[in-house]
């Protein structure tokens, strides 16, 4: 799914830990921000974490489950995704 669970499929709140996203919307913006400045070129382009292309959704009813260390790890972990310090194998992660 492509969206936040929460808000896309309620009748799974009650056992919805979180969900990625595919951040479309930034997609959508970022390719009318190219457009507006004449650097739209077509093609494939594809997002990622770095630039807010996929994200993880918020934990909603179960935020105040969630231990801050974890918390906290996951948030570390995002950032050596983005750095490059964790190597994320995959379609998306070969380049």
């Amino acid at each position: 799914m492509d969206q936040d669970w929460f808000l896309s499929a309620p009748e799974y709140n009650d056992i919805e830990l979180s969900s990625v996203q595919k951040r479309v919307d930034v997609a959508v913006y970022k390719s009318i921000q190219d457009v507006i400045a004449g650097k739209f070129t077509g093609g494939t382009v594809t997002y990622a974490l770095a630039d807010g292309g996929v994200a993880l959704a918020p934990f909603h009813n179960f935020d105040s489950q969630i231990p801050a260390a974890l918390k906290a790890e996951i948030t570390q972990a995002q950032a050596d995704i983005i750095s490059g310090a964790v190597t994320v194998n995959g379609v998306l992660g070969e380049k």
